[in-house]
């Protein structure tokens, strides 16, 4: 609005100066118009008086001379009036047209002028279109940049939230390792010592096995060495007192054969996976019972055994020894 409004001050103030410049050109000219009129009469002035003093010079004329010369003055004088009359009407028709000139002139600066404004005005609406469509260009580049800000941040959001789930469960998935090797080694800890308790007790029990079976076969070897010898002693003593008869032959075959079956069960039984063999009497006494042996101890104990089994063996008839042998109470009724 200050724009056009100063366009149109301008414009009026340069139409007030045109019209002052028109005003001043037709006053400039009326002078000048009068000047020449002046300057007429002076001349035709001078004519007359030059006539005049021409008449008076020549002295007499004659009228008819008088009466041309007055016509010719009068012609004169009407070409004069004729000549102003023209001469006025051509500074009138020069005035007018300088008139119109200047109208023209002021008609087509006032055209110009408007074309220059209209043109101007143009220009600052297209500068206005302009500058309105750059201020919404940046604002398009400022929403898409923002829009592409956030764009980034969220998935920059989204990655992290990734990187954050795959953390978690890369922890997790460490944690239920661990527990699981915790667990792994717990079971084995557990394992093995069930593992070394079950050692420990089966040793235990093979131990006791041993100690109980040497323990089995010291008194079942010695019982049935004990019986052995004692069924003997009888057989000899039976020999010797008592003569040969069918019954005795009998009675020594039945006792041979109760022999030979128990050897034979003896060789056949399996005890702790393995065949329990009659022992003599010496690989009996022999045997390391009760940590003998263990320690470094003496060998006279195995020698004192030898003796005491030598003399075992040598036969002893009397009835005192019966007892002692066999521990036997009662006596076999062998008639």
């Amino acid at each position: 609005m200050g724009i056009s409004a100063n366009a149109f001050a301008l414009l009026a103030d340069q139409q007030g100066e045109a019209s002052t410049i028109v005003e001043l050109k037709t006053t400039e000219m009326k002078k000048i118009a009068e000047k020449k009129q002046k300057i007429a009469e002076k001349n035709k002035k001078k004519k007359a008086k030059k006539n005049k003093k021409q008449k008076e010079s020549d002295g007499e004329t004659s009228l008819d001379s008088v009466v041309t010369q007055e016509d010719k003055a009068v012609n004169n004088h009407g070409n004069e009036n004729e000549e102003k009359v023209c001469s006025k009407s051509a500074v009138l028709a020069n005035v007018e047209l300088r008139e119109k000139e200047l109208r023209e002139r002021v008609h087509a600066i006032q055209k110009e002028r408007e074309k220059e404004e209209a043109e101007r005005k143009e220009r600052a609406l297209i500068r206005e279109a302009e500058r309105k469509e750059r201020h919404e260009q940046w604002l398009a580049r400022e929403l898409e940049r923002e829009k592409q800000k956030a764009e980034r941040e969220e998935r920059w959001r989204a990655r992290e939230a990734e990187r954050m789930e795959r953390e978690e469960r890369w922890l997790a998935k460490e944690t239920e390792r661990l527990e699981r090797q915790e667990r792994q080694l717990a079971r084995e800890v557990e394992r093995n010592e069930r593992l070394l308790a079950r050692e420990a007790e089966s040793k235990q029990r093979r131990l006791a096995r041993e100690e109980e079976r040497k323990k089995e076969m010291s008194t079942k070897t010695l019982r049935e060495y004990e019986q052995q010898a004692y069924e003997k002693q009888m057989a000899e003593k039976a020999s010797l007192t008592v003569p040969e008869t069918p019954l005795r032959e009998a009675t020594l075959d039945t006792m041979q054969k109760s022999k030979d079956e128990t050897v034979k069960k003896d060789n056949n039984t399996k005890k702790h996976w393995t065949v329990r063999k009659t022992m003599n009497i010496h690989e009996f006494v022999k045997l390391q019972t009760e940590r003998e042996g263990q320690h470094g101890q003496d060998r006279s104990l195995g020698e004192d055994s030898t003796k005491n089994t030598n003399a075992i063996l040598t036969p002893d008839l009397s009835d005192a020894s019966f007892p002692v042998l066999g521990k036997v109470t009662k006596l076999l009724n062998l008639f």
